[in-house]
C-alpha cells in the first residue's frame, strides 16, 4: 500500500523537536521532508552493519532512520539522486562536513 503525505502540524513538529532535538524541514520534488540530525549511536549502528553486511546501504538506512514525515514510497528511489540529496542534507545539519576552516 502506498504512504500519502500527512500535513505536518505545528503540533508535531513541536514534538519532534523534543524527542529529537534538531529538526530541519527541505523541499525536493515538490514534496515537504522533514528531517532529524543522525546521532553518533546512529551513525556507529548504520556503519557497524553496513562493515557485517555486503548489502547494507549506509545511505539509504541514515535517510530511513531520520526522514520523520510519511512520503510517497517511491519518491525517495524513483528519481535517483533524491535520497542522496537528502541524505546529505542530514549529514551536513548533524555536523558531518566542514564548512569552513581556517589554517593556523
Amino acid at each position: 500500500m502506498e504512504e500519502k503525505e500527512q500535513a505536518i502540524t505545528p503540533e508535531q513538529i513541536a514534538a519532534w523537536k523534543m524527542e529529537h532535538g534538531y529538526v530541519f524541514k527541505t523541499t525536493i520534488s515538490g514534496t515537504e521532508l522533514i528531517f532529524r540530525t543522525v546521532t553518533r549511536d546512529d551513525y556507529v549502528e548504520i556503519m557497524q552493519d553496513a562493515a557485517t553486511n555486503d548489502a547494507a546501504d549506509p545511505e539509504k538506512a541514515t535517510v530511513e532512520k531520520c526522514l520523520l514525515n510519511k512520503v510517497p514510497a517511491d519518491l525517495l528511489y524513483k528519481k535517483g539522486g533524491i535520497a542522496t540529496v537528502l541524505y546529505e542534507q542530514i549529514m551536513l545539519k548533524s555536523g558531518f562536513q566542514q564548512i569552513e576552516c581556517e589554517e593556523l
